[in-house]
């Protein structure tokens, strides 16, 4: 198995996948969110995931797949998502 330090402390890592081609490691931000707009606390509303690529190892390609969640505020309404 491959380790390797991705040196993101908000983040954590559920799962490493190495490919032909290129290493994808899924990420979930680890920390609560809050409404932007009033301060509460929220609860979830969906997930997204976004592809996010970076720098090469070992000559293959790095993807980050960051799981995203949003959010509806039970207080103001609003829906915002996680601030990455």
């Amino acid at each position: 198995m491959l380790s390797l330090p991705l040196d993101l402390p908000e983040f954590e890592v559920l799962k490493l996948t190495v490919q032909e081609s290129c290493y994808e490691f899924e990420v979930q931000k680890s920390k609560d969110e809050r409404c932007p707009y009033c301060g509460f606390k929220d609860y979830k509303r969906d997930d997204r995931t976004r592809k996010v690529r970076d720098l090469a190892i070992l000559e293959k390609a790095l993807y980050l797949l960051v799981h995203v969640t949003r959010f509806r505020c039970q207080n103001c309404d609003e829906v915002f998502s996680q601030v990455l």
